[in-house]
């Protein structure tokens, strides 16, 4: 691009842009956009309607201690989950409440060992994907 050099009153080069509006457009179109102006999707190109699929949405269902049937929020498959018991806040708490009542020769196990007392992890039999978690504080 050429640049047209105008004098000005205080007699310094000021340099103006013969075409200000060309260069501009095109930086913005080409390079902020990511678009052609005019372009259609491929499939309005070859006559093909374009249909636009409904959102899914994946309502978590309460989880509990025993497995639930629920969609899966990853593989989108009606499911039964699968559960396994993680130690959590409960069990930690009487753990420690074991050991502060001396009871520190093996007794203070017993919660990691009592299902009852930890908390419930539910996942897809599918995909391995961690559904919900069920905590016992």
């Amino acid at each position: 691009m050429s640049q047209l050099t105008v004098p000005r009153k205080d007699n310094s080069d000021h340099r103006v842009n013969k075409f200000p509006g060309v260069f501009s457009q095109l930086t913005s179109s080409l390079f902020l956009n990511h678009t052609v102006k005019g372009a259609r999707p491929a499939a309005a190109m070859y006559g093909q309607p374009v249909v636009a699929s409904p959102p899914v949405i994946v309502v978590p269902a309460p989880c509990g201690d025993t497995p639930v049937r629920t969609t899966c929020p990853a593989c989108h498959q009606q499911i039964v989950t699968s559960t396994r018991p993680t130690p959590g806040l409960l069990t930690w708490l009487l753990f420690g409440g074991f050991i502060l009542f001396g009871c520190w020769l093996g007794c203070c196990l017993i919660p990691f060992c009592v299902d009852s007392l930890q908390d419930v992890n539910h996942f897809c039999p599918n995909c391995n994907h961690l559904v919900g978690r069920h905590k016992r504080l």
